[in-house]
């Protein structure tokens, strides 16, 4: 249990509907003299990947899949064919697979979460060309198989640091490739983000905007790995910008499938999502989100 006063409380608070202000300046407003913050209780759970598990429909029906261009780019720069053998580290429910799967690739999917897996098989049923295993990348065992390529779209910074770098160079056949995906909301400044950034302030300070910069740490340290390993050569970075446009019901079913949120108590998500809700409908009822899809290559150095 956490005790932390709420970090936003002196500048910026919710507005009844009955002040008189401007229809996009009611969501949030800034104080000029402090005030006393109260004492909030926060019950939060550490985020981690089996959070996903407990929400694997909601993942499967709203999370993003990735621009057809990123693919494109990933098999051209690979070199790979439909003889190529590919292994997929935490498919989750199978958004980044059917990519590889409507193309006629052999794909073999880890997924470590139960539910997960279960969806995923329902979502791959129509490609025979695809497997599925239930377990960890960690604890797999690939016996005598190799692949031509290892894949991970939006789960790699999940995996203990030590392995994710050398068991891929044990899975692969020599000079096999290694690509790690992620979609990442590029966060523009814009009335509609100051108005969200407010009902975190209020609702959760621990995941403001300030805070989240934690991701893409994350995600750097993840490939920074790959760049300075002498098991790994750079190949190619990719970067696709591309757009989706979520009503307010959508955004806040796709908040409930990140671990930061699915980590908080239920009391303080509910209110958080409320918030987050009404914001959006405040201000026209939908919100377009910028993403930029990242593809970062590392091809294998079996001769290290």
């Amino acid at each position: 249990m956490l005790h932390v006063p709420i970090a936003g409380a002196s500048r910026c608070s919710l507005i009844s509907r009955s002040t008189r202000m401007p229809r996009r300046r009611r969501l949030c407003a800034v104080r000029s003299a402090p005030v006393l913050c109260p004492l909030v209780v926060i019950m939060q759970t550490v985020a981690s990947p089996e959070l996903f598990d407990s929400v694997a429909d909601e993942y499967a029906d709203i999370r993003p899949g990735y621009p057809d261009e990123l693919f494109e780019f990933l098999v051209r720069t690979a070199g790979i064919g439909m003889q190529s053998t590919i292994v997929e580290v935490g498919c989750g429910t199978g958004q980044a697979t059917l990519d590889f799967a409507k193309r006629g690739f052999s794909v073999l999917c880890l997924e470590p979460g139960a539910q997960l897996a279960k969806r995923a098989r329902q979502e791959l049923l129509p490609y025979p060309n695809v497997s599925l295993e239930q377990c960890r990348f960690e604890e797999w065992e690939p016996a005598s198989r190799r692949f031509s390529l290892l894949f991970s779209a939006q789960a790699y910074h999940w995996i203990d640091p030590e392995i994710a770098v050398t068991k891929p160079r044990e899975v692969l056949e020599p000079n096999g490739i290694v690509a790690l995906i992620w979609n990442v909301d590029r966060r523009d400044s814009s009335a509609m983000r100051a108005a969200l950034d407010c009902c975190y302030e209020h609702h959760a300070p621990q995941l403001a905007a300030k805070s989240r910069d934690k991701r893409g740490a994350t995600r750097d340290a993840t490939v920074g790995r790959f760049a300075t390993s002498p098991l790994y050569s750079v190949m190619a970075k990719g970067t696709f910008p591309w757009t989706r446009r979520y009503s307010a019901r959508d955004y806040v079913r796709l908040l409930g499938t990140y671990s930061d949120h699915l980590a908080l108590s239920s009391g303080a998500r509910d209110d958080l999502f409320g918030a987050i809700k009404s914001a959006i409908l405040e201000v026209g009822g939908s919100i377009e989100l910028k993403y930029d899809a990242f593809c970062y290559m590392f091809r294998s150095m079996h001769d290290a």
